[in-house]
Protein backbone atom coordinates (compact mmCIF):
# COMPACT_ATOMS: atom_id res chain seq x y z
CA UNK A 1 0.00 0.00 0.00
CA UNK A 2 2.80 2.35 1.05
CA UNK A 3 4.46 1.92 -2.14
CA UNK A 4 1.68 2.62 -4.07
CA UNK A 5 0.94 5.59 -2.02
CA UNK A 6 4.30 6.45 -3.51
CA UNK A 7 3.74 5.89 -6.73
CA UNK A 8 0.67 7.54 -6.86
CA UNK A 9 2.36 10.65 -5.94
CA UNK A 10 5.44 10.25 -7.99
CA UNK A 11 3.03 10.34 -11.04
CA UNK A 12 1.05 13.47 -9.18
CA UNK A 13 4.57 15.33 -9.09
CA UNK A 14 5.25 14.31 -12.30
CA UNK A 15 1.66 15.05 -14.34
CA UNK A 16 1.81 18.28 -12.12
CA UNK A 17 5.42 19.21 -13.61
CA UNK A 18 4.46 18.95 -17.46
CA UNK A 19 1.41 20.80 -16.79
CA UNK A 20 3.39 23.66 -15.29
CA UNK A 21 5.64 23.24 -17.91
CA UNK A 22 2.58 23.78 -20.62
CA UNK A 23 1.30 26.80 -19.01
CA UNK A 24 5.12 28.30 -18.87
CA UNK A 25 5.16 28.00 -22.36
CA UNK A 26 1.77 29.15 -22.77
CA UNK A 27 2.53 32.21 -21.02
CA UNK A 28 6.04 32.91 -23.00
CA UNK A 29 3.94 32.65 -26.44
CA UNK A 30 1.84 35.32 -25.07
CA UNK A 31 4.44 37.62 -23.67
CA UNK A 32 4.68 40.32 -26.46
CA UNK A 33 7.58 40.00 -28.93
CA UNK A 34 10.72 42.00 -28.03
CA UNK A 35 11.18 42.86 -32.19
CA UNK A 36 8.64 43.88 -34.67
CA UNK A 37 10.15 43.06 -38.25
CA UNK A 38 11.19 46.18 -39.73
CA UNK A 39 8.52 46.01 -42.90
CA UNK A 40 4.71 46.32 -43.54
CA UNK A 41 2.87 44.84 -46.15
CA UNK A 42 -0.59 45.71 -46.92
CA UNK A 43 -2.97 42.74 -46.66
CA UNK A 44 -6.52 43.17 -48.88
CA UNK A 45 -9.46 41.54 -48.86
CA UNK A 46 -13.42 41.50 -49.32
CA UNK A 47 -13.42 41.68 -45.45
CA UNK A 48 -11.00 44.23 -45.44
CA UNK A 49 -7.28 45.31 -45.10
CA UNK A 50 -4.54 45.66 -42.57
CA UNK A 51 -0.60 45.73 -42.34
CA UNK A 52 1.42 43.22 -42.01
CA UNK A 53 4.67 43.00 -40.05
CA UNK A 54 7.51 41.76 -42.28
CA UNK A 55 10.99 41.64 -42.96
CA UNK A 56 13.15 41.64 -46.88
CA UNK A 57 16.54 40.49 -48.01
CA UNK A 58 15.51 42.52 -50.80
CA UNK A 59 14.03 46.20 -51.86
CA UNK A 60 10.78 44.46 -53.73
CA UNK A 61 9.85 48.45 -54.52
CA UNK A 62 12.87 48.31 -56.98
CA UNK A 63 13.78 45.53 -59.72
CA UNK A 64 15.51 42.29 -58.62
CA UNK A 65 16.79 41.09 -62.11
CA UNK A 66 18.95 38.72 -60.18
CA UNK A 67 16.88 36.72 -57.76
CA UNK A 68 15.75 33.43 -59.21
CA UNK A 69 14.20 31.80 -55.62
CA UNK A 70 11.91 33.35 -53.14
CA UNK A 71 11.93 31.94 -49.78
CA UNK A 72 9.45 32.59 -47.47
CA UNK A 73 9.66 31.29 -43.44
CA UNK A 74 7.31 31.18 -41.27
CA UNK A 75 7.97 31.93 -37.64
CA UNK A 76 6.94 29.75 -34.97
CA UNK A 77 4.48 29.87 -31.88
CA UNK A 78 6.44 32.38 -29.89
CA UNK A 79 6.88 34.97 -33.08
CA UNK A 80 10.59 35.38 -32.04
CA UNK A 81 12.48 32.83 -34.31
CA UNK A 82 12.44 35.82 -36.92
CA UNK A 83 16.53 35.05 -38.88
CA UNK A 84 15.91 31.40 -39.60
CA UNK A 85 15.36 31.78 -43.22
CA UNK A 86 18.38 34.12 -43.69
CA UNK A 87 20.11 31.35 -41.28
CA UNK A 88 19.87 29.09 -43.90
CA UNK A 89 20.81 31.58 -46.90
CA UNK A 90 23.89 32.14 -45.24
CA UNK A 91 24.75 28.35 -44.29
CA UNK A 92 23.89 27.70 -48.48
CA UNK A 93 26.47 29.95 -49.54
CA UNK A 94 26.65 30.49 -53.41
CA UNK A 95 23.20 28.43 -53.62
CA UNK A 96 21.77 31.59 -51.82
CA UNK A 97 22.88 34.50 -53.60
CA UNK A 98 20.47 34.92 -56.20
CA UNK A 99 17.47 34.71 -53.27
CA UNK A 100 15.35 36.87 -51.52
CA UNK A 101 14.21 35.16 -47.92
CA UNK A 102 10.55 37.19 -46.54
CA UNK A 103 10.36 36.60 -43.35
CA UNK A 104 6.44 37.69 -41.95
CA UNK A 105 5.36 38.07 -38.22
CA UNK A 106 1.91 36.98 -36.77
CA UNK A 107 1.20 39.44 -33.89
CA UNK A 108 -1.11 38.91 -31.64
CA UNK A 109 -2.82 41.42 -29.59
CA UNK A 110 -0.76 41.96 -26.93
CA UNK A 111 2.48 42.69 -29.37
CA UNK A 112 0.46 45.42 -30.49
CA UNK A 113 -0.87 46.62 -27.48
CA UNK A 114 3.07 46.62 -26.20
CA UNK A 115 4.61 48.14 -28.88
CA UNK A 116 1.59 50.70 -29.24
CA UNK A 117 1.13 49.45 -32.69
CA UNK A 118 -1.31 51.47 -35.30
CA UNK A 119 -4.76 50.15 -35.08
CA UNK A 120 -4.59 49.24 -38.95
CA UNK A 121 -1.70 46.22 -37.67
CA UNK A 122 -2.97 42.82 -38.53
CA UNK A 123 -3.16 41.01 -34.49
CA UNK A 124 -4.27 37.45 -34.64
CA UNK A 125 -5.49 34.96 -31.72
CA UNK A 126 -1.89 33.51 -30.16
CA UNK A 127 -3.36 29.50 -31.86
CA UNK A 128 -5.42 30.85 -34.51
CA UNK A 129 -2.75 32.33 -37.28
CA UNK A 130 -1.00 29.03 -37.67
CA UNK A 131 -4.24 27.59 -38.42
CA UNK A 132 -5.50 30.06 -41.21
CA UNK A 133 -8.21 31.45 -38.94
CA UNK A 134 -9.24 34.95 -39.15
CA UNK A 135 -7.50 38.17 -37.63
CA UNK A 136 -8.89 39.90 -34.66
CA UNK A 137 -8.48 43.21 -35.73
CA UNK A 138 -8.38 45.45 -37.56
CA UNK A 139 -10.51 43.36 -39.78
CA UNK A 140 -11.27 39.52 -40.22
CA UNK A 141 -8.33 38.38 -42.71
CA UNK A 142 -7.32 35.05 -42.93
CA UNK A 143 -3.02 34.72 -42.08
CA UNK A 144 -3.72 32.30 -44.99
CA UNK A 145 -4.58 35.57 -47.15
CA UNK A 146 -1.68 37.27 -46.08
CA UNK A 147 0.65 34.54 -48.11
CA UNK A 148 -0.82 35.55 -50.87
CA UNK A 149 -0.60 38.76 -50.77
CA UNK A 150 3.30 37.78 -50.83
CA UNK A 151 2.75 35.98 -53.86
CA UNK A 152 0.87 38.55 -55.63
CA UNK A 153 3.99 40.89 -55.42
CA UNK A 154 6.51 37.92 -56.26
CA UNK A 155 4.67 36.79 -59.76
CA UNK A 156 4.89 41.00 -60.82
CA UNK A 157 7.27 40.77 -63.75
CA UNK A 158 8.40 43.98 -63.83
CA UNK A 159 10.10 43.57 -60.16
CA UNK A 160 10.88 39.64 -60.48
CA UNK A 161 11.43 38.81 -64.39
CA UNK A 162 14.20 35.62 -63.82
CA UNK A 163 12.02 34.25 -60.98
CA UNK A 164 11.85 30.61 -61.08
CA UNK A 165 10.65 28.74 -57.66
CA UNK A 166 9.21 29.73 -54.57
CA UNK A 167 10.00 28.03 -51.06
CA UNK A 168 7.24 28.52 -48.26
CA UNK A 169 8.94 26.74 -45.24
CA UNK A 170 8.37 26.78 -41.52
CA UNK A 171 9.15 24.55 -38.22
CA UNK A 172 7.07 23.50 -35.09
CA UNK A 173 3.85 26.32 -35.12
CA UNK A 174 5.27 27.59 -38.84
CA UNK A 175 5.01 24.16 -39.85
CA UNK A 176 1.73 23.70 -39.05
CA UNK A 177 1.01 26.99 -40.74
CA UNK A 178 2.67 25.90 -43.94
CA UNK A 179 1.00 22.20 -44.24
CA UNK A 180 -2.21 23.64 -43.82
CA UNK A 181 -1.61 26.57 -46.46
CA UNK A 182 -0.68 23.46 -48.68
CA UNK A 183 -3.63 22.29 -48.19
CA UNK A 184 -5.98 25.20 -48.42
CA UNK A 185 -3.71 27.94 -50.09
CA UNK A 186 -4.91 29.85 -52.79
CA UNK A 187 -1.79 31.59 -53.94
CA UNK A 188 -0.48 28.83 -55.58
CA UNK A 189 -2.67 29.13 -58.41
CA UNK A 190 -1.39 32.63 -58.95
CA UNK A 191 2.27 31.61 -59.03
CA UNK A 192 1.41 28.28 -61.23
CA UNK A 193 -0.30 30.55 -63.95
CA UNK A 194 2.70 32.71 -63.61
CA UNK A 195 5.10 29.45 -64.45
CA UNK A 196 6.50 30.15 -61.21
CA UNK A 197 6.48 26.05 -59.45
CA UNK A 198 6.21 26.29 -55.49
CA UNK A 199 7.68 24.03 -52.96
CA UNK A 200 6.21 23.80 -48.91
CA UNK A 201 8.94 22.52 -46.53
CA UNK A 202 7.11 21.36 -43.46
CA UNK A 203 9.22 20.87 -40.55
CA UNK A 204 8.65 18.97 -37.23
CA UNK A 205 4.85 20.01 -36.59
CA UNK A 206 3.19 19.19 -33.81
CA UNK A 207 0.21 18.05 -35.49
CA UNK A 208 -1.13 18.06 -38.93
CA UNK A 209 -4.35 17.86 -40.71
CA UNK A 210 -5.54 14.44 -42.38
CA UNK A 211 -8.74 13.71 -44.80
CA UNK A 212 -10.38 11.16 -42.97
CA UNK A 213 -11.40 10.02 -39.51
CA UNK A 214 -8.15 7.24 -39.50
CA UNK A 215 -5.53 7.52 -37.11
CA UNK A 216 -2.33 5.75 -36.15
CA UNK A 217 -2.43 2.71 -33.32
CA UNK A 218 0.60 1.90 -31.12
CA UNK A 219 1.50 -0.61 -33.54
CA UNK A 220 1.98 1.57 -36.13
CA UNK A 221 -1.34 0.28 -38.15
CA UNK A 222 -4.15 2.81 -38.70
CA UNK A 223 -7.96 2.45 -37.59
CA UNK A 224 -11.32 4.74 -37.54
CA UNK A 225 -10.73 6.62 -34.24
CA UNK A 226 -13.57 6.64 -31.96
CA UNK A 227 -14.71 9.98 -31.36
CA UNK A 228 -15.96 9.58 -27.97
CA UNK A 229 -12.06 9.35 -26.83
CA UNK A 230 -12.38 13.13 -28.42
CA UNK A 231 -14.49 15.26 -29.78
CA UNK A 232 -12.62 17.68 -31.67
CA UNK A 233 -9.97 14.63 -33.35
CA UNK A 234 -11.19 15.53 -36.92
CA UNK A 235 -11.90 19.07 -36.56
CA UNK A 236 -10.01 22.18 -38.22
CA UNK A 237 -6.63 21.66 -37.36
CA UNK A 238 -6.53 18.17 -37.25
CA UNK A 239 -9.37 17.49 -39.64
CA UNK A 240 -11.67 18.63 -42.28
CA UNK A 241 -14.95 17.60 -40.31
CA UNK A 242 -16.07 20.68 -39.62
CA UNK A 243 -14.70 24.43 -38.01
CA UNK A 244 -12.42 24.77 -40.99
CA UNK A 245 -11.42 28.74 -41.50
CA UNK A 246 -13.70 30.92 -43.73
CA UNK A 247 -10.57 31.35 -45.64
CA UNK A 248 -11.24 28.09 -47.10
CA UNK A 249 -13.41 27.28 -50.66
CA UNK A 250 -16.49 25.68 -49.79
CA UNK A 251 -17.87 23.19 -50.64
CA UNK A 252 -15.19 21.43 -48.23
CA UNK A 253 -14.82 18.02 -49.87
CA UNK A 254 -11.80 16.09 -48.85
CA UNK A 255 -11.11 13.66 -51.60
CA UNK A 256 -10.13 16.33 -54.38
CA UNK A 257 -8.59 18.25 -51.32
CA UNK A 258 -6.57 15.18 -50.42
CA UNK A 259 -5.52 14.93 -54.21
CA UNK A 260 -4.38 18.29 -55.06
CA UNK A 261 -2.48 18.26 -51.66
CA UNK A 262 -0.58 14.77 -52.91
CA UNK A 263 0.60 15.93 -56.67
CA UNK A 264 2.23 19.10 -54.31
CA UNK A 265 5.59 19.58 -53.80
CA UNK A 266 5.83 18.83 -50.19
CA UNK A 267 9.13 18.55 -48.35
CA UNK A 268 8.48 16.75 -44.40
CA UNK A 269 11.74 17.16 -41.82
CA UNK A 270 11.67 15.08 -38.99
CA UNK A 271 13.99 15.60 -35.83
CA UNK A 272 14.75 11.77 -34.95
CA UNK A 273 15.46 13.32 -31.48
CA UNK A 274 12.73 15.30 -31.31
CA UNK A 275 10.81 12.36 -28.89
CA UNK A 276 9.69 14.08 -25.70
CA UNK A 277 5.77 13.46 -24.65
CA UNK A 278 5.71 16.21 -22.60
CA UNK A 279 7.58 18.71 -24.34
CA UNK A 280 5.93 22.19 -23.19
CA UNK A 281 5.52 23.77 -26.82
CA UNK A 282 3.71 19.84 -27.63
CA UNK A 283 0.26 19.87 -28.59
CA UNK A 284 -0.82 17.96 -26.02
CA UNK A 285 -4.67 18.24 -26.65
CA UNK A 286 -6.69 14.99 -27.53
CA UNK A 287 -6.56 16.26 -31.23
CA UNK A 288 -3.13 16.23 -31.28
CA UNK A 289 -2.85 13.03 -29.10
CA UNK A 290 -4.62 11.22 -31.10
CA UNK A 291 -2.11 11.32 -34.25
CA UNK A 292 0.63 10.27 -31.41
CA UNK A 293 2.81 10.89 -28.88
CA UNK A 294 5.69 13.09 -30.09
CA UNK A 295 6.22 15.16 -32.91
CA UNK A 296 8.44 12.16 -34.60
CA UNK A 297 6.11 9.79 -34.24
CA UNK A 298 3.44 11.96 -35.62
CA UNK A 299 5.20 12.86 -38.61
CA UNK A 300 6.36 9.30 -38.70
CA UNK A 301 2.75 8.42 -38.75
CA UNK A 302 1.32 10.68 -41.11
CA UNK A 303 3.71 10.11 -44.02
CA UNK A 304 3.08 6.47 -44.92
CA UNK A 305 -0.82 7.98 -45.35
CA UNK A 306 0.99 10.35 -47.87
CA UNK A 307 2.84 7.56 -49.71
CA UNK A 308 -0.11 4.74 -49.74
CA UNK A 309 -2.25 7.29 -50.67
CA UNK A 310 -0.53 8.06 -53.69
CA UNK A 311 0.19 4.15 -54.17
CA UNK A 312 -3.72 3.26 -53.87
CA UNK A 313 -3.04 1.73 -50.92
CA UNK A 314 -4.57 1.39 -47.26
CA UNK A 315 -2.77 3.18 -44.71
CA UNK A 316 -1.80 0.44 -43.11
CA UNK A 317 0.05 -1.14 -46.06
CA UNK A 318 2.86 0.70 -44.76
CA UNK A 319 3.30 0.65 -40.72
CA UNK A 320 6.87 1.88 -41.51
CA UNK A 321 8.54 3.59 -44.68
CA UNK A 322 11.97 3.06 -44.89
CA UNK A 323 14.69 4.68 -47.19
CA UNK A 324 15.25 0.98 -48.38
CA UNK A 325 11.50 0.79 -49.47
CA UNK A 326 10.41 -0.12 -52.96
CA UNK A 327 6.74 1.13 -53.67
CA UNK A 328 6.39 -1.28 -57.00
CA UNK A 329 3.02 0.47 -58.49
CA UNK A 330 2.10 1.56 -61.82
CA UNK A 331 2.27 5.35 -60.77
CA UNK A 332 4.64 5.27 -57.85
CA UNK A 333 8.05 4.12 -57.30
CA UNK A 334 10.96 4.85 -55.27
CA UNK A 335 12.92 7.31 -57.57
CA UNK A 336 16.56 8.43 -55.48
CA UNK A 337 17.69 7.81 -51.75
CA UNK A 338 20.99 10.45 -51.08
CA UNK A 339 22.85 11.52 -48.42
CA UNK A 340 23.99 15.29 -48.28
CA UNK A 341 24.92 17.47 -44.95
CA UNK A 342 23.94 14.04 -42.71
CA UNK A 343 20.33 14.13 -44.32
CA UNK A 344 18.68 10.83 -45.72
CA UNK A 345 16.08 12.14 -47.98
CA UNK A 346 13.26 9.69 -50.33
CA UNK A 347 11.67 10.79 -52.89
CA UNK A 348 8.64 9.89 -54.57
CA UNK A 349 7.26 10.54 -57.97
CA UNK A 350 3.47 10.46 -58.99
CA UNK A 351 3.78 10.26 -63.06
CA UNK A 352 6.36 12.47 -65.09
CA UNK A 353 3.87 15.56 -65.05
CA UNK A 354 4.69 16.06 -61.64
CA UNK A 355 7.55 17.21 -59.46
CA UNK A 356 7.88 15.34 -56.30
CA UNK A 357 5.12 14.65 -54.24
CA UNK A 358 6.97 14.23 -50.88
CA UNK A 359 10.28 13.79 -49.39
CA UNK A 360 10.40 11.81 -45.97
CA UNK A 361 13.56 13.12 -44.17
CA UNK A 362 15.16 12.13 -41.04
CA UNK A 363 17.35 14.83 -39.40
CA UNK A 364 19.71 14.31 -36.83
CA UNK A 365 18.57 17.00 -34.48
CA UNK A 366 15.66 18.86 -33.50
CA UNK A 367 16.48 22.32 -35.23
CA UNK A 368 15.21 23.57 -38.11
CA UNK A 369 18.08 25.54 -38.78
CA UNK A 370 21.08 23.41 -38.08
CA UNK A 371 21.24 21.16 -40.45
CA UNK A 372 17.92 20.79 -42.86
CA UNK A 373 18.34 24.33 -44.67
CA UNK A 374 20.29 23.25 -48.06
CA UNK A 375 16.69 21.73 -48.93
CA UNK A 376 14.93 25.32 -48.94
CA UNK A 377 16.95 26.58 -51.65
CA UNK A 378 17.44 23.29 -53.89
CA UNK A 379 16.47 23.72 -57.50
CA UNK A 380 13.13 22.41 -58.20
Amino acid sequence: MRLAMLMLGLVIVVTANHAASAADADQAARKPVAVIQDGLLEVMSPSGHGMLSIHLTRDWALPQPDVVRAVIFIHGWSRRDLHAGERAARKVGNDAEHAIVITPQFLIPEDVEAHQLPAEMLRWGLDDWKAGFNARGPAPISSFAAIDTIFNHLVDRKIFPNLKQVVLAGHSAGGQFVQRYALFGQGEEVLLKAGIPIRYVVANPSSYAYFDDQRPKPDGSFSQFDGAQCAKFNRWEYGLASNVPAYARRPVVPEPLEQAYLARDVIYLLGTEDKDPNHPELDRSCGGEAEGPTRFARGHSYLPICACSIAGKQPNAYSRFPASATIATTCTRLLAVWLRCSIMACALRKNPRVNEIGILIWVPNRQFETAPTQFLLLPP
